[in-house]
């Protein structure tokens, strides 16, 4: 299964590079042939798989460039769209609001032509926009970048309608609910912490946050889910495997309808749903393959999420030393038991960002110095102040008049980890600028992956089932 899923990210790349397949129609064939090879199982089969997989990758890659293609006639041109928001917008640098809207649709000359994919858009103005409101935006529009068709700088936003859910509005009440009973900037962070919301936040501490590299603990990232399944599975695995997993299910399904089906939440919950169901009728998931499936079923779904989403290559690398890093430690320091979780995020936040730092010193140029330090310390504090957050948030919806006292814990908590931020951020040399090429991204990544392999050989095949035991998703 592997060198299908890998095969297929393959044929995406070499599709990105200028290889296509315009007949659409045969996925299905492709896909049938790569079922049949893989139940063959033999050599001949693993190559018919690759070559298959590759050919799935380059077609579908082909189809989404086809479907964006009109995007070319409306770049550099003045045009009305039509589109909904997607996640909840932020502020830039010079406080320009930001956003991303889908469900594209241009408004030219009295047409309405609807096209696939996402644009990101900035407004100087202040709209009182949130997410899931459809909007009209008025610009110029630009070449696309990154995951995004295309893009409007200083774009006129109008409001053309609603179409926030039951779980929007609990949202927007919790929000509320937290702002009420927390001060600032300790209720934004935790918004953040809790359900990603972090739009709030003052300039200064997202600076602070971002000279640490924290940024990651106030968005809608799939860190937060992570970290509440796991406690989830630690806390209630000895009791019943059943209601372990429909907790953790429970949770899964919660958090993702309340802070919304943002990539990274997507793939955390695609990771940790595969992980959970191996884990309840006793099979042990191969790290590499619950990776590999994930990754490409999102980029087979969205192709530009693997040719120029930074976010999907960070949460990826992530998720790789979640997966394939932390239990090879795990089971070499603690052979027979398992570390506290304190420990243990506190593990696996240091080797995230060991292994995201070339990624963020190619593209971003800067190398936190504190950052490794500063995740070890606070990132294990978040599954309390999450819980202690969403008590007090919800304990201001059901009984306002104590919610304030109920909040004491949270925001002696969230005092805390505040202190340290700035403290730490304010350092002189807390970040520095440092580049690498991508010759020295492939040869640090090279080198890693042949440490993890040769780690992994040496293993006995009962401490590899021990490892994968200790699989903290």
């Amino acid at each position: 299964m592997s060198w299908l899923f890998a095969s297929v990210l393959i044929g995406l790349g070499l599709c990105q590079a200028g290889l296509h397949i315009v007949s659409a129609w045969l996925l299905l064939p492709l896909f049938i042939i790569s079922v049949g090879a893989i139940l063959h199982k033999s050599y001949a089969a693993c190559i018919i798989v690759v070559i298959a997989g590759a050919g799935m990758g380059i077609t579908q890659g082909t189809a989404f460039q086809q479907s964006v293609m009109p995007y070319r006639d409306y770049v550099g041109k003045t045009v009305v769209i039509e589109g909904l928001i997607k996640e909840d917008p932020t502020y830039s640098k010079n406080a320009a609001k930001q956003f991303s809207i889908e469900q594209i649709i241009i408004v030219q000359d009295g047409h309405r032509l609807r096209l696939t994919g996402d644009l990101f858009i900035s407004t100087p103005s202040s709209p009182d926009i949130t997410r899931h409101d459809r909007v009209r935006v008025t610009g110029k529009l630009k070449a696309g970048f990154g995951p995004f068709q295309g893009s409007v700088s200083y774009g006129q936003v109008q409001v053309i309608g609603h179409e926030q859910n039951v779980f929007d509005h609990v949202r927007s009440r919790f929000a509320a609910g937290v702002i009420a009973v927390l001060p600032e900037p300790h209720a934004s962070l935790g918004l953040g912490f809790v359900i990603g919301m972090k739009a709030s936040l003052p300039p200064d501490m997202n600076l602070a946050l971002q000279e640490l590299s924290l940024t990651h603990m106030v968005v809608a990232s799939g860190y937060n889910l992570t970290v509440l399944v796991r406690v989830a599975k630690r806390l209630r695995q000895k009791q019943s495997r059943l209601q372990t997993l429909l907790l953790s299910v429970g949770l899964i399904m919660m958090f993702l309808m309340i802070t919304g089906n943002s990539p990274s939440m997507v793939r955390a919950g695609l990771v940790s749903g595969i992980s959970l169901v191996a884990w309840y009728y006793g099979r042990q998931m191969k790290p590499l393959i619950a990776l590999l499936l994930v990754m490409s079923a999102t980029a087979f779904a969205y192709p530009p999420y693997l040719w120029g989403d930074i976010g999907w290559w960070l949460s990826f690398s992530a998720f790789a030393g979640i997966l394939l890093v932390v239990p090879l430690v795990t089971s070499t320091v603690w052979r027979e038991g398992e570390p506290p979780i304190i420990l243990q995020i506190a593990l696996e936040a240091f080797i995230s960002e060991l292994i995201t730092l070339p990624i963020i010193l190619l593209f971003f140029g800067n190398l936190s110095i504190l950052g490794l330090l500063a995740n070890v310390l606070i990132v294990p504090l978040i599954p309390l102040a999450m819980l202690l957050v969403a008590i007090a948030g919800f304990m201001d919806m059901a009984l306002p008049a104590v919610a304030a006292f109920i909040a004491v814990p949270a925001h002696a908590l969230l005092a805390l980890i505040v202190w340290m931020v700035y403290i730490m951020s304010a350092v002189p040399w807390a970040s520095i600028e440092v580049h690498i090429s991508a010759l020295g991204l492939v040869l640090w990544y090279s080198m890693m992956g042949i440490a993890v392999a040769i780690s992994w050989a040496k293993l006995s095949r009962q401490q590899r089932r021990q490892a994968l035991q200790k699989q903290i998703i």
